[in-house]
């Protein structure tokens, strides 16, 4: 297979191809040491090596392919992929027992992509082989010393400031600098949002086993990969985000990096649901053996930055100031048609009007979401795919008319769908204090004005200047664009009951609102 560079860094494998496409890995892992981004010329060199490599696999020439790859290692030696390339070339030249330790060398880089392995056409005459069938039999063995691997590292880096644990029926390996309140109430949400998952989004029953593999049908699926979630400190995350993103690391709040199987995330709430949702996903596509268009990637995973908590706790998407800019569009008819949006590669869907990409793409899914047809709408993705990988079929599929129809019932949904509020007017309902972003966990309190009279009742809660507000009514409130969401749902004198963090202890406290001057 071959890689490629993308903005995200993340995992992209084109279907049918014959060799990997992952993007570079240059700069260090999440556990390792940050480094500055690799100079012009070094990368110029690696991306025309990958070029040549690419080349050479299209043609068969794996001889050739053999002697770059080999020049890539020397350039790119911790990155697994032109060890598992490398593996693909020999194993074509029928030199099995000189492949066998480039795939070992990649697992223990960081390669765990099971179904990947076990369909690859290039490793044929290598899973004939006596070794391979004991590397698969050990696999969950494997992922498991791997992950101890990568948590051992990132303790090292980390110290004993951070709070390490497992979780082992998800398959998480946290690393936290957050307060243990807001770090619980985080894994809390990630359990939800992966039962969420689970319900509303990935069909029933879950895929079998590639065929051909020589895996039992019915038998239990292999273990997923483990995912390393790093939490860090705003210093922290500023050296990891600066080594892997150079100068635009300011507006990026966190990245799910599948080649690495690590989430780094500066916020506990919209950053770190729509990442985390890419693991999953991502999870799910390496199952299915497909790679879904980028539409589908972003609009999906953006679908889990604004929700609200059900009575049951269940998670409920809700309009945000993403469907707020698709609606505009769509009201100024400069809306994107389908047809384009869905044949969009990744390099124009981040580069190109990249808000009102995914704006539309968030706002088809709230659209599927609230019809109650995202689970069938994405089972028929599923089922469409060989036949049609933009998702266009699986809408004619679903709503049994053409896609131009149900292009045109969303257009006029969007089109009236009310907006949120982005910001506070005059006389909207706000705390009787001011608050500013805190450290990602929630927002914080930096001044009350006016300050409560002698004699009069105080509307604050006894709360105090830093106390950071963690959630409304039982709604997390982890940055303003959530807390304005939320707020604007209530009428100045309303009471609302908090959950604040001061320091390492939490509480509970009830605040009247007053009218926004």
């Amino acid at each position: 297979m071959r890689f490629k560079t993308f903005l995200n860094r993340k995992l992209i494998a084109s279907v049918g191809a014959l060799v990997i496409l992952l993007s570079p890995a240059l700069v260090g892992r999440v556990y390792g040491q940050s480094t500055a981004p690799p100079s012009a010329a070094l990368t110029a060199k690696r991306d025309r090596l990958v070029k040549e490599s690419d080349a050479a696999f299209e043609k068969d020439d794996f001889v050739a392919a053999e002697g770059i790859l080999r020049k890539l290692i020397e350039i790119d030696g911790d990155n697994f992929v032109p060890y598992y390339n490398l593996c693909c070339a020999l194993c074509c030249q029928d030199r099995t027992q000189d492949a066998g330790p480039m795939l070992e060398k990649a697992i223990q880089l960081g390669f765990t992509d099971l179904q990947q392995l076990q369909t690859d056409p290039h490793l044929a005459a290598l899973r004939r082989t006596e070794n391979y069938k004991r590397l698969v039999a050990r696999w969950g063995e494997i992922l498991g010393a791997r992950i101890e691997s990568d948590f051992d590292a990132i303790k090292k880096r980390y110290g004993a400031s951070y709070t390490y644990e497992k979780d082992e029926k998800l398959r998480l390996a946290y690393a936290s600098a957050f307060a243990p309140s807001s770090f619980e109430q985080a894994k809390k949400e990630l359990a939800r949002l992966s039962e969420w998952w689970a319900t509303e989004v990935a069909p029933d029953p879950p895929p079998d086993p590639p065929s051909g593999t020589g895996d039992k049908k019915g038998g239990d699926p292999p273990a997923a990969p483990w995912v390393l979630i790093v939490l860090p400190t705003r210093p922290d995350y500023a050296k990891w985000a600066i080594g892997r993103f150079g100068p635009a690391w300011e507006h990026i709040g966190g990245s799910y990096m599948h080649d690495d199987k690590s989430l780094v995330a500066q916020d506990l709430g919209a950053t770190l649901r729509h990442e985390f949702w890419h693991s999953l996903h991502w999870r799910h596509m390496d199952q299915l053996g497909q790679r879904h268009p980028i539409w589908v990637m972003e609009g999906l995973c953006s679908l889990v930055e604004d929700v609200n908590a059900g009575a049951k706790g269940e998670m409920q998407p809700v309009a945000s100031w993403r469907t707020n800019m698709a609606g505009r569009l769509a009201r100024s008819g400069n809306l994107m048609p389908w047809d384009r949006l869905f044949k969009m590669n990744h390099k124009n869907f981040v580069q190109n009007r990249p808000l009102a990409n995914y704006g539309q793409a968030r706002s088809i899914f709230l659209y599927l979401s609230e019809l109650g047809k995202l689970k069938v709408w994405y089972a028929a993705l599923i089922q469409s795919f060989p036949e049609d990988p933009t998702g266009r079929k699986a809408f004619e599929v679903v709503f049994n008319k053409p896609a131009k129809q149900v292009e045109a019932d969303f257009r006029t949904w969007l089109r009236a769908l009310p907006e949120v509020a982005e910001d506070f007017k005059i006389g909207s309902a706000v705390f009787p204090f001011e608050v500013d972003n805190s450290t990602g966990e929630g927002v914080v309190i930096k001044s009350f004005i006016p300050k409560p009279s002698v004699g009069q009742p105080d509307t604050t809660g006894g709360l105090r200047m830093k106390d950071v507000i963690t959630s409304v009514n039982g709604q997390n409130v982890r940055e303003m664009a959530e807390l304005v969401r939320i707020l604007a749902e209530y009428q100045p004198g309303a009471q609302v009951e908090v959950e604040y963090r001061r320091a390492r202890t939490t509480g509970k406290a009830s605040i009247t609102l007053v009218p926004a001057k």
